[in-house]
């Protein structure tokens, strides 16, 4: 009798194991689209509302490189930690939130594709979901004072940041100059 009672026992157990596997599976979707959706929300949320400038953690900079026109103004200096890239609009400088190509371009073009890129390689389980690329434009009012990169990823994506950046500034600046 204890023979049958182990069969039993064991056809429970392989049943309870089958409904656990397909439960977890069905969780591990759903928790996919959360994450999904959430991504959604904070493109949504970053592209309609700017923050009011605010101090920075302290963050320990490995690099600090002024970014310049090509007639050597500068315009905003970018600080580099190992996953962050700060760069702050030179102080002397305004530059509307709203003056191209800033959205059009550096925000539209660039940095949403970088996070689409990242997107998804954390889907494919090329990269760990923790280290999300991420940004966040600072603003006074109307007018940018820091654009903060987060998780930029290697240094080749880190120069495409500094020279579309720079390239953007650079633009932004011939248009406050001229008037335009």
């Amino acid at each position: 009798m204890s023979g049958k009672n182990e069969e039993e026992n064991l056809k429970k157990l392989v049943a309870l194991k089958s409904y656990l596997e397909k439960r977890v599976h069905g969780l591990e979707e759903e928790i996919n689209e959360l994450r999904i959706f959430l991504e959604v929300v904070d493109d949504v949320v970053s592209a309609k509302s700017f923050r009011r400038a605010e101090v920075a953690p302290a963050l320990k900079y490995k690099q600090t490189v002024p970014l310049k026109s090509k007639a050597g103004v500068k315009l905003a200096d970018m600080y580099v930690s190992e996953n962050i890239a700060r760069i702050v609009i030179t102080e002397d400088l305004s530059f509307d939130v709203n003056t191209p190509p800033l959205q059009s371009y550096l925000v539209n073009r660039v940095l949403t594709s970088m996070k689409s890129q990242n997107v998804e390689a954390v889907k494919k389980g090329e990269t760990d979901p923790d280290k999300t690329f991420s940004y966040d434009i600072i603003c006074d009012g109307d007018v940018v004072k820091e654009i903060l990169i987060k998780n930029y990823g290697n240094d080749e994506r880190l120069r495409e940041v500094k020279s579309k950046t720079r390239w953007t500034l650079e633009k932004m600046y011939e248009k406050t100059r001229s008037g335009s």
